[in-house]
């Protein structure tokens, strides 16, 4: 909110020296605006010309290994080989039960985080199930826990095995050194600038190449181009619903048709048990909405406050736990279209990211 305020502020400022004819309020107003906007512009800079730096996948030994900038850790992988009972095979309240079972199975080991890939591509279906561990763990470790994953979705009619090569994930590794003479042709520019007087532009520009060179070069092992639209998860409001039995079988229904008629698209989705203390926040969170609405007379904070307070509600006495989802979507243009009205159905609310690597890291990088 001050971020926007005071870009706002810097704008009104710059288009008011640029009416008055005032160059130093002009260029100072510039400045700033340039300084606010500095982040998103430097990474979508660097993204621009050197690609989206990514973790990446890779075999070692029995185990995988997800390798950032920052460090790396071992993951264990498994590969869903078979699943006995589909979507059409069940009642609705079967549905929901195997749904339900399988949650409470991923999510009863506190040490981990579930990543779960489901692709499509050339008419083939493949699924991968990672486990992150939140802490370094030796591979004996690691093995032991996806084993035991293994016997706990067997009864479920779900058959897995250890992954032996990791997921394309639709994307491809790019070289940066094109990118990065571009980016030294951007500083070369701006010491033109500022040689003739454009103080702001030349100084922000500078400032935007030499930053981004330095991002790129960082990461330049990690850099990929994304192949296709890249979506991520925006709002979630199905927490806010208490769909039935029947509600939730048909949408599973028709996303697994849907699911079977697309073509060319990753969709990787990331579980984590919610800490202890986010129901007390939605809590929270619900009585000072309730205390504003009821001071202001705001019929609309009164329906959020109470949609937070069912949330809140179903946490602590019905015992429903709460989940941290990251959902991430690479496809072709036609199958984004459709996916996204299709979780939008569903309450998941996908948007059109425009600087793709937080969207990669948050479903990929280490927890």
């Amino acid at each position: 909110m001050r971020t926007k305020l005071v870009a706002g502020l810097a704008a009104a400022t710059l288009i008011l020296g640029l009416l008055t004819g005032s160059r130093p309020l002009a260029e100072v107003s510039a400045l700033i605006l340039g300084l606010v906007y500095a982040p998103i512009a430097i990474a979508a800079l660097a993204e621009l010309c050197c690609g989206v730096p990514a973790p990446r996948l890779e075999k070692r030994g029995e185990t995988f290994v997800i390798s950032t900038p920052f460090g790396s850790r071992r993951v264990a992988a498994l590969e869903i080989r078979d699943v006995r009972h589909g979507v059409l095979d069940l009642t609705p309240i079967r549905h929901y039960g195997a749904c339900k079972a399988l949650l409470d199975t991923l999510l009863v080991n506190p040490e981990f985080s579930y990543t779960l890939i489901y692709e499509k591509s050339s008419g083939a279906f493949r699924a991968v199930l990672l486990m992150v561990p939140r802490r370094e763990l030796s591979e004996a470790r690691l093995l032991s826990a996806a084993l035991e994953v293994v016997k706990q979705l067997r009864p479920l009619g779900v058959e897995a095995r250890p992954l032996q090569e990791p997921p394309p994930l639709s994307l491809k590794p790019k070289r940066g050194a094109p990118g990065a003479f571009l980016l030294l042709l951007l500083a070369a520019l701006s010491i033109a600038l500022l040689r003739v007087g454009a103080y702001a532009l030349g100084g922000i520009l500078a400032l935007y190449s030499v930053v981004a060179l330095i991002l790129a070069c960082s990461a330049r092992r990690h850099l990929h181009h994304v192949e296709g639209e890249l979506l991520y998860l925006k709002a979630n409001e199905s927490m806010f619903t208490e769909p039935s039995y029947e509600e939730m079988y048909s949408r599973s229904r028709w996303l697994f048709e849907l699911l079977n008629s697309l073509e060319g698209y990753v969709i990787i989705v990331r579980l984590d048990r919610a800490p202890a203390y986010v129901g007390r926040l939605l809590e929270r969170r619900a009585f000072s909405l309730y205390e504003r609405a009821t001071a202001f007379d705001k019929l609309s904070l009164m329906v959020k406050a109470d949609r937070l307070l069912n949330a809140a509600d179903r946490h602590f006495h019905r015992r429903e736990a709460l989940l941290e989802v990251t959902l991430t979507v690479i496809a072709t243009r036609r199958a984004a279209k459709a996916l996204r009205r299709a979780f939008e159905v569903a309450g998941l609310s996908l948007g059109k990211a425009f600087i793709r690597s937080p969207a990669l890291w948050g479903a990929l990088g280490l927890p």
